[in-house]
């Protein structure tokens, strides 16, 4: 039986080294202008990242092989198709950085990449091994290794890691095999140049570790907007730049609050760009107004306490090591965001709006309500204008719009909504012709009963209910959507009552689907439970004594 279980492991475990590269900077660069050995064309490029080709054909080969296929969904498509566009960028940028700097990947390279995060790919290994039942949660590292040599034939965990370190550098010179590897490693290769080139010195990580201690007071009203809850905090700094204390102020303004000092590291500053403003000041220093979506703050700075950790004097250099990698990561981050910024040429405009529709929607939640509704509004806009070049980025398009007008259309008022049903009409019904979903369908529902279309609207609910399938939980949801939605209808007497007689018939359908969909499903699993039990009790030694024993009697 283990052996059973244990190729599945093996299988995985093969699979994490291979990617352990991609785990350097928490992003999988499997796309990008090699796309698994075939070279961008040029002339076919959706884009070019300061002057290097991304294949349009590449990309959707990738796709296609890939786990990004069509969902049904159209958020998670836009999801999945955008994060491949993204991919692609971020491996040609990393492309383009490395030429640049001259990075090689290296069969040493591979070597300390591997040792370096070996510790984290054995818990991987761990984990993946309990999900497969071939080891406890609390098994011991001799059992880990044991049932890790079962499922290898006698190779412990070192063992295997040294001969992938050979096969991946073995790969390496083949120029198929080669530019794969390439790819996996490519980011600690330019990392590895950065971080040798690192100035950063013992007493730049001694301020690193710094603890600045803040006092504030919050104007964080959800019922004021954010401009009501800037000029109540201005009104309070006025008094401190007065003279008031800043004690006093925060007993006005915000009685019954803690003013206990709050501790802020000062890495923190580095990773949010909003708040380094407050690294720059001394103790007894207030800040000015400091805004967090509709919230504002002032700070006051108490003071600035050391934090070093209590080996730093023995372990110096491990963390100065570890404090030029952080630094070198950040700079290498900043270099690759200057070249997609300034350096993206895209061939296809639709798939270069999506893009930048994703990646502005991703910082919405930087600016306020009003300022977050007029920025969808703009990217809509030129969503629907654009025109697509390629098949892929009128697929995308058309999800970028439902992406960005969703957001935008959820975050108005009624009477506001009331004003774009027509557009919602039209992004929903240009979406359901690639991608089918009966949350959109009921979405188009609610948008045709509003514009007085009713007979529309009794065909989009049919077609939500006749969509449905499977036995999960968001069928089982939308199931129950639909027919809150015909009970209401027919309530109304606005819907025609074959169109409702018709919904409830595919509900039933469904609903008949899924009881046999689970019967099979149990009738299966015990099938498989009865085979494992019988394999089980091969692998029992004392069971196999029995067996012989009862064997030899008869």
């Amino acid at each position: 039986m283990f052996e059973k279980k244990g190729c599945q492991v093996v299988a995985w475990i093969i699979g994490v080294l291979f990617i352990i590269g991609m785990l350097n900077n928490g992003t999988c660069m499997g796309l990008g202008s090699a796309f698994g050995g075939k070279a961008a064309d040029a002339s076919t490029a959706i884009a070019t990242v300061d002057g290097q080709p991304v294949s349009a054909e590449a990309l959707e080969a990738a796709l296609a092989q890939s786990s990004n296929q069509a969902t049904g969904n159209p958020l998670s498509d836009f999801y999945n198709q955008i994060g491949a566009v993204n991919s692609a960028i971020d491996l040609t940028a990393l492309e383009t950085l490395a030429k640049a700097k001259k990075a090689e990947v290296t069969p040493t390279l591979i070597k300390e990449t591997i040792e370096r995060d070996w510790a984290q790919v054995v818990e991987s290994f761990k984990s993946q091994m309990v999900q497969q039942k071939v080891l406890k949660p609390n098994a011991t590292e001799k059992e880990f290794e044991d049932a890790f040599k079962k499922a290898r034939d006698g190779m412990t965990p070192l063992q295997f890691k040294e001969q992938r370190i050979k096969e991946l550098s073995s790969q390496l010179q083949d120029p198929a095999e080669g530019a794969k590897v390439r790819q996996q490693f490519l980011y600690s290769a330019v990392l590895n140049v950065y971080q040798l080139s690192s100035a950063a010195t013992i007493d730049d990580y001694k301020k690193s570790t710094e603890s600045f201690n803040f006092k504030r007071i919050r104007f964080d009203d959800p019922k004021k907007t954010a401009d009501q809850n800037k000029s109540e905090a201005e009104k309070a700094l006025a008094e401190i730049n007065a003279g008031a204390k800043f004690d006093d102020v925060h007993a006005k303004y915000n009685k019954g609050r803690d003013n206990g000092p709050m501790p802020i590291g000062r890495q923190f500053f580095d990773a949010v760009e909003t708040m380094k403003p407050l690294a720059n000041l001394k103790p007894g220093e207030t800040s000015k107004v400091m805004m967090q979506g509709t919230s504002a703050t002032i700070y006051h700075l108490v003071d600035i306490k050391p934090n070093l950790p209590s080996d730093f004097d023995k372990k110096k250099d491990t963390y100065l090591k570890d404090f030029q990698k952080i630094q070198a990561s950040q700079t290498l981050t900043k270099d690759l965001d200057a070249i997609k910024k300034d350096k993206i040429k895209w061939n296809d405009e639709a798939i270069g709006e999506a893009y930048k529709a994703f990646k502005s929607g991703n910082d919405t939640y930087k600016l306020s309500p009003e300022e977050a509704i007029k920025s969808l509004k703009e990217t809509y806009g030129r969503l629907k204008m654009v025109k697509a070049t390629t098949p892929f980025g009128e697929r995308l398009g058309i999800l970028a719009r439902y992406f960005v007008f969703q957001d935008y259309y959820n975050r108005l008022k009624a009477d506001q909504k009331k004003e774009l049903n027509e557009d919602q009409i039209t992004v929903l019904q240009e979406v359901l012709q690639q991608s089918e979903s009966s949350t959109v369908r009921l979405q188009l529902f609610d948008a045709l009963v509003e514009a007085g279309n009713f007979e529309e609207a009794g065909e989009a609910l049919i077609e939500a209910a006749r969509n449905i399938s499977g036995s999960d939980a968001m069928s089982a949801g939308a199931s129950r959507d639909i027919k809150a939605k015909a009970d209401k209808a027919e309530k109304d007497g606005k819907i025609a009552k074959e169109t409702i007689e018709s919904v409830r018939k595919e509900l039933a359908r469904w609903e008949k689907e899924r009881i046999e969909e689970e019967k099979a499903s149990k009738e299966a699993n015990k099938s498989a439970s009865d085979v494992d039990k019988e394999l089980d009790k091969l692998d029992d030694p004392d069971a196999k004594k029995k067996s012989g024993s009862s064997t030899t009697g008869k």
